[in-house]
């Protein structure tokens, strides 16, 4: 009999190395985590042309389903799969298809049934907004991120994490502001989700919409609040506390899904 294995899956501007701290802690705790970063060849951190590869959502999507389906193979069990940001958006995905055993939805982008009209998201990305070119690489700009994604982290961490950002194609900025549909009833494993009280991305109002938007499935999302955290709550002085949260879940909630699928 072979462990789960967890599969991390990072947001939009993020490396796999994102998760560094929380795959450390889940480590020590005994679990096997993959935290690979999606379409490296594909998202630069320095730019040496302006023109992006045609590539989005989809093919960010299609390659966690290989991963998911790689993690099936090695071991005859879905993984766990978390994901954070948009990250949380293709966890749903996933989840939806059957393709996990539990999933968990860190301040995750909503579905299209759930609208996120922050303003906040709106200064985060207006660079983007004003350029409308999804034949461009994007990122977000500096005074965005920190203000929003960061918010309120340290300039120390802020930098930390700004140091690691990369860019995208613009297409996948186009495809996450058209937005994804996912059914409500469509989620039979277990799932978490997780709202940070000063998000500014992804407001907890809407996180918690999100839970209520499942659930009619027929294994409703578990619902948690970590009030003093902001959108990077991956690793911020109140992490801690999520990291035992998450691998206490991960260990306790039992899977209502066969110990193999139909891939």
């Amino acid at each position: 009999m072979h462990q789960d294995e967890v599969l991390l899956v990072h947001g939009l501007g993020c490396q796999g190395t994102v998760w560094d701290p929380l795959r450390a802690y889940l480590d020590a705790r005994g679990m096997i985590c993959h935290a690979p970063t999606l379409l490296k060849a594909h998202r630069p951190k320095r730019l040496s042309e302006l023109k992006a590869p045609a590539k989005g959502l989809d093919e960010f999507v299609s390659e966690v389903r290989s991963l998911c389906r790689a993690s099936t193979s090695r071991t005859g069990r879905p993984p766990v799969v978390i994901g954070h940001s948009m990250g949380g958006l293709i966890a749903q995905i996933v989840a939806a298809e059957g393709l996990c055993t539990k999933a968990v939805f860190l301040a995750p982008a909503p579905p299209k049934a759930i609208p996120n009209r922050s303003p906040w998201m709106l200064w985060c990305f207006a660079n983007v907004l004003f350029s409308g070119d999804t034949a461009r690489f994007h990122k977000a700009w500096r005074r965005g991120a920190r203000d929003v994604l960061l918010y309120p982290l340290s300039k120390r961490r802020q930098d930390r994490a700004l140091r690691d950002m990369v860019y995208e194609p613009g297409q996948l900025f186009a495809d996450m502001t058209k937005g994804i549909d996912i059914a409500p009833d469509s989620l039979r494993i277990p799932t978490l989700t997780v709202a940070a009280g000063r998000d500014r991305a992804v407001p907890a109002t809407v996180v918690r919409r999100i839970a209520e938007y499942y659930s009619v499935s027929p294994v409703p999302s578990t619902f948690r609040m970590y009030p003093r955290s902001g959108h990077w709550l991956l690793d911020d002085p109140h992490s801690a506390e999520l990291y035992g949260d998450l691998a206490d879940w991960i260990e306790a909630s039992s899977a209502t899904v066969p110990s193999t699928v139909s891939l």
